[in-house]
């Protein structure tokens, strides 16, 4: 059976899994990219002293940020979302703005003069990157461990035992 890799032709398509409905199956095809399967968080953000709230929310606005890294959503949608109340919402915006995880700009709606919050993630993934290095070294320059001469024992009661 291909890999993976090879079955998604390393971009996300699912062209190749035809083969595995056999004759007669059928087949479920997604053509969208595959990365909204999943989100992915800088480790430091574990690491950090962070309210469950503060961190929910995080996790929740890199899932809808996207590639441009922004959301537009409003406090009671974000409340709703991330089943919390509008208070905690606010105070968890405050505490990412604090920790510099968001930066969160205020703006008024062209149209109807309304204001509403622009919530832009900050990149932090250098930042992460350092921060791990420094704890665990440099990836590209780790070294890899001496191997371990194999010990065979001289007498093998296994080896060229005729007990048939």
């Amino acid at each position: 059976m291909a890999s993976f890799e090879e079955r998604t032709r390393g971009n996300g398509s699912m062209d190749g899994w035809d083969e595995l409905a056999g004759s007669g199956g059928y087949v479920i095809r997604d053509e969208g990219d595959i990365r909204k399967y999943y989100t992915q968080i800088p480790n430091m953000i574990i690491d950090m002293e962070l309210s469950p709230s503060a961190f929910k929310l995080y996790v929740y606005l890199k899932r809808v940020a996207g590639e441009s890294g922004k959301c537009w959503k409003s406090t009671r949608r974000l409340a709703s979302d991330c089943r919390m109340s509008k208070p905690t919402v606010i105070k968890a915006k405050r505490e990412l703005e604090e920790k510099e995880l968001v930066s969160v700009i205020e703006r008024t709606h062209p149209n109807n003069g309304y204001s509403y919050h622009e919530i832009r993630i900050v990149d932090v993934w250098r930042k992460n990157l350092d921060i791990f290095v420094e704890m665990y070294g440099d990836p590209g320059k780790q070294t890899l461990p001496a191997p371990v001469k194999k010990l065979v024992p001289k007498n093998n009661p296994y080896k060229n035992n005729n007990t048939k």
